[in-house]
């Protein structure tokens, strides 16, 4: 396994840097796929490790943006309980917020693939419109458009929501 780590983590690492907008980030995704792979018992039969090893940092990397939404609302969250807590007129609002963050986070959940994806890192991780065309080999109107439309579609789902 230490050869593997050796060999291994620059690559890794610099793999998920470029995908990530923070170095921690990175460190951490790394350091899961080191950790997935220790469990694993039939490491020595797998023929192209290599291959596997970054075929796992994929997933993970397609886990990592499909639950940045919800890390990004929850840490601001987090950040700032003390301060909505002294605002609040009671807890029935502190409620209504948590159930409409909710319905917020299943809706972008349910995004298709690209177009949460492509949402996530320009709301969340404030890429821009080049950037992630460049990393989806996508056109910049291609972004836009997939922005355009999880707006539309979130706003959707807020008012059906509201109204219900």
């Amino acid at each position: 396994m230490r050869e593997i780590v050796a060999r291994l983590s620059k690559p890794l690492l610099s793999y998920f840097a470029r995908r990530t907008r923070r170095r921690e980030d990175a460190e951490d995704l790394t350091q899961e796929v080191f950790v997935r792979l220790s469990r694993r018992s039939d490491l020595r039969d797998i023929q192209n490790l290599e291959s596997f090893v970054f075929s796992t940092a994929a997933n993970l990397l397609t886990d990592f943006y499909r639950k940045a939404p919800r890390r990004a609302l929850e840490r601001s969250l987090d950040e700032s309980d003390l301060d909505i807590a002294a605002l609040e007129p009671g807890p029935g609002k502190a409620l209504e917020d948590r159930q409409q963050l909710n319905v917020l986070l299943s809706a972008i959940g349910d995004l298709p693939p690209k177009c949460r994806a492509v949402f996530v890192m320009h709301r969340f991780n404030e890429m821009s419109h080049a950037a992630i065309a460049r990393e989806f080999g996508i056109s910049v109107s291609a972004v836009e458009k997939h922005i355009a439309t999880a707006v539309a579609q979130l706003m959707i789902r807020l008012r059906s929501e509201a109204d219900a």
